[in-house]
């Protein structure tokens, strides 16, 4: 069974905690709110004998700082997790992300369509402004 290792990247001067397990392509995974990266670790293993798996900890959640400012808006997460991938040397990946994770995968599937190779997404989350706020 591959080992999941926990890493720290610093982005920006924010420390952002991520878990990685495997080799290959990589994969990246992104969790739904108010989760952390640790409920993707069954993940992680069933696909770390082809893939590279990434699962970070979104800004102000898990082990991972907060962006700066109040409220945060889908936009400011997808920057964030670009730099982060920058950070981490990741040109190309494939995203995998779950209800408001699925809303940052999309947004770098639209920002960044040059380096995402493949979408998935499980629940998009449609928000009204009160349930957003």
């Amino acid at each position: 069974m591959p080992q999941i290792q926990r890493r720290f990247a610093s982005v920006n001067g924010r420390q952002v905690h991520y878990r990685i397990a495997g080799s290959g392509p990589a994969l990246l995974l992104i969790h739904q709110s108010p989760q952390n990266s640790r409920m993707w670790a069954a993940m992680q293993q069933r696909y770390a004998d082809r893939y590279t798996v990434i699962a970070p900890d979104t800004p102000g959640f898990g082990y991972s700082d907060a962006l700066p400012g109040n409220p945060m808006t889908i936009a400011e997460f997808g920057a964030a997790t670009l730099e982060f991938v920058d950070a981490i040397g990741l040109q190309r990946f494939a995203v995998f992300g779950m209800h408001t994770g699925g809303l940052i995968a999309t947004w770098l599937a639209w920002a960044a369509p040059e380096r995402v190779a493949a979408l998935v997404v499980d629940g998009y989350a449609a928000f009204t402004p009160a349930e957003s706020a």
